[in-house]
């Protein structure tokens, strides 16, 4: 046997699991179990596949692929986003404990990635930091929801990424399926969806500056990335979306230097000449780059709350140039952190 096909994988994190812990089913809503089909029904959707309730049968796989070890997570149709509040802690902790119990058969083999609720990110802090005090801080969430309006970027997240990142904590992001109905037909959800949501959950953590301020935090993006990687080197193409700025409303919001995408893939570029620090500043990079004629902008705030900062920066720096005259003809600002990122000036509306 060659020693290429002896070689072992030490770890496969993108593994699913669905727990069935029978004697809880019974008091949480819209979920059941049946015996006669060994499957259980969640929100009228029977989970068919039988090997996803099975550890064993996991633990096989590995074997016949040469798996060391799997940090396992619950599959997507185990999200249930559409829950309240109260109804997620309690469906939340029951799938928690029952990745515990799942792993617990195997302990050398398999481990969990605890479930986060993508559309409770206050429960979401308090579960990471519930769990990093006894067990290893490893995670896994939906990449936000088209359906549910759910934005990583947004202020809302704030807490649990600084929850993640003072436990050093490792998360799996994982797409849930979206709404479009051009996806329907051909598993389109699957091919084209699925890559393009995580591309997006990609974008929002990279350009707002969340992955930055929480460096000792694992972000691991789940089918390879999907679409991430071939849209991260169209983000810096300036002669096609225009002059990256960066924009904060103080000083205290910065990442360190070197800490910016533009810091590390443009190391000789001086700080001033893309970021800059309150209105005036921000208003005066901008002024520069008209100066020479630059026309288009990415204007990308550093700050926990993108939309507030936006909001103030601009009737302050943005509003007065447009209206100075022909120097601004033709220019328009690409704004990252907002719902509709891009607008044609000449509207003169926020």
């Amino acid at each position: 046997m060659s020693a290429a096909s002896e070689e072992r994988i030490a770890l496969d994190v993108h593994a699913h699991l669905a727990p069935a812990l029978r004697d809880r089913l019974g008091d949480i809503a819209g979920v059941s179990w049946n015996d006669a089909d060994g499957t259980m029904t969640i929100d009228d959707y029977t989970l068919a596949a039988k090997s996803v309730y099975r550890p064993e049968a996991l633990v096989g796989w590995m074997d016949e692929h040469r798996i060391e070890r799997a940090w396992i997570s619950i599959p997507p149709p185990l999200y249930r986003l559409s829950l309240d509040a109260q109804a997620t802690r309690t469906w939340v902790l029951y799938v928690n404990d029952g990745l515990d119990a799942l792993a617990a058969r195997f302990p050398d083999r398999l481990s969990p990635l605890y479930h986060l609720p993508v559309t409770q990110p206050a429960l979401a802090a308090e579960i990471v930091a519930t769990r990093a005090r006894t067990s290893r801080p490893r995670f896994a969430m939906p990449a936000g929801s088209q359906d549910h309006k759910v934005i990583l970027s947004e202020a809302a997240f704030a807490p649990l990424w600084s929850a993640l990142d003072a436990a050093s904590a490792f998360l799996f992001l994982h797409p849930c399926r979206g709404c479009d109905p051009r996806y329907e037909p051909f598993y389109l959800h699957n091919l084209l969806g699925s890559p393009v949501e995580t591309a997006l959950a990609a974008a929002h953590l990279a350009m707002s500056g969340i992955l930055e301020r929480h460096a000792r935090m694992t972000v691991c993006l789940a089918h390879a990335g999907g679409a991430a990687a071939a849209a991260a080197g169209r983000s810096i193409d300036e002669d096609h979306y225009g002059a990256t700025i960066f924009s904060a409303p103080s000083t205290a919001e910065l990442p360190p230097p070197g800490d910016l995408l533009l810091d590390r893939l443009r190391p000789g570029l001086a700080r001033a000449d893309h970021v800059a620090v309150g209105a005036d500043e921000t208003r005066a990079l901008l002024e520069r780059f008209l100066a020479i004629g630059a026309t288009k902008f990415v204007l990308n705030p550093l700050t926990r709350d993108p939309a507030s900062w936006l909001r103030e920066l601009y009737p302050k720096a943005i509003a007065p140039l447009e209206k100075s005259g022909p120097c601004w003809e033709g220019a328009r600002i690409v704004r990252a952190g907002e719902p509709s990122t891009v607008r044609d000036p000449s509207s003169h509306t926020p």
